[in-house]
């Protein structure tokens, strides 16, 4: 079985960035009458009196209720689809890997966002978790590895994760018994267990396969 990351692994960041970043201050401009400058200055503020080590945070719904949207979040995200970008090789490497392979995700985004995230990819993967739905936590923890094997029926040494954080996605599965890889897509750090794109974990299982 391999699990995956998804932001940063499978597709880049323009979807969530336009999340946070742009519409809900254009939200928030519009409902307080300031400039889009100015409400994104308001909106990082407030951001920040949460903080990112509250799962708060990372709830939409939150948001929506604090700054008295109008609008639900399915609508915006919905609104959003065209920004979800995927890494051009992941789809042919889903394909080819899933014939082999049980494939499942492994996020720390929020089902709702990640449900965009994924839509075009859905296909592929037998399971889906979200670390902070379904476990009610904001980071990936190698106890929550260690759950996430438990509900997939499969010892942890019979899976390998991919993703592009260090700590969550190498680190923490390979504390819980896991096989993982570190993606780093900048090419920056390179050994044995990193890797620079999905062809390269390709490469690597078909050179496994025929040993």
């Amino acid at each position: 079985m391999i699990s995956f990351d998804v932001g940063g692994t499978l597709v880049d960041h323009s979807f969530i960035d336009s999340v946070w970043n742009v519409e809900i201050p254009k939200l928030y401009a519009a409902r307080r009458g300031v400039s889009f400058k100015e409400a994104k200055e308001q909106v990082a503020k407030e951001y920040a009196v949460v903080g990112r080590d509250d799962i708060r945070w990372y709830i939409l719904q939150y948001w929506f209720d604090r700054f008295k949207f109008d609008i639900c979040p399915k609508e915006l995200l919905g609104s959003l689809r065209q920004e979800v970008r995927v890494y051009p090789e992941v789809s042919s490497v889903l394909e080819n890997l899933r014939r082999l392979y049980d494939l499942v995700i492994i996020s720390n985004a929020p089902e709702d966002i990640l449900s965009y995230e994924i839509e075009g990819l859905r296909h592929y993967f037998k399971r889906v978790f979200s670390s902070v739905t379904d476990f009610g936590q904001i980071k990936k923890t190698p106890g929550m590895y260690a759950e996430v094997c438990t509900a997939l029926g499969v010892r942890p040494g019979q899976v390998l994760h991919v993703g592009d954080d260090l700590c969550g996605d190498f680190i923490a599965p390979r504390d819980s018994g896991m096989h993982a890889f570190h993606l780093d897509r900048s090419k920056k750090g390179r050994d044995d267990h990193t890797l620079a794109d999905l062809r390269e974990l390709q490469e690597f299982l078909a050179e496994t396969q025929r040993l």
